[in-house]
C-alpha cells in the first residue's frame, strides 16, 4: 500500500488510531463567573472567599506556569549548560552511556 493510500484511508476528525474519540469541549456560558457553582462544579472551600477567587482567577494558570518554568530552566540550565552544579551537556551524556 503506498503512503498515499495510508493518508487518505486515515479517519477523520478528532479520533485516535486506536478508535478512541475525544469528548468535544465545552464552552463557557457567557458572563458566567469561573467559580460559579454549577451541578458538576465542587462547593467551594471558604464561600465567602468567591470575590477573591474571582479576581484571581485570570492569573492562576499564568501563574502556575511561571512556577513550573522556575523549577525546570535551573534544572535544564544544570544538564545543558552545566550551572548550578551540573555536569553539563557532556556530563548528562556520560550519565545516559552509563545507563545504558
Amino acid at each position: 500500500m503506498k503512503a498515499t493510500q495510508l493518508v487518505a484511508a486515515a479517519p477523520l476528525g478528532n479520533a485516535f488510531p486506536s478508535g478512541l474519540r475525544l469528548p468535544a469541549a465545552r464552552k463557557p456560558t457567557e458572563g458566567a463567573s469561573l467559580t460559579q457553582p454549577s451541578a458538576s462544579a465542587p462547593q467551594l472551600f471558604i464561600p465567602g472567599l468567591r470575590p477573591f477567587y474571582d479576581a484571581v482567577a485570570p492569573f492562576v494558570y499564568p501563574l502556575v506556569r511561571f512556577a513550573a518554568g522556575a523549577v525546570l530552566v535551573p534544572h535544564g540550565c544544570q544538564k545543558l549548560l552545566g550551572l548550578f552544579g551540573g555536569g553539563g551537556l557532556s556530563g548528562t551524556m556520560a550519565g545516559f552511556d552509563k545507563m545504558g
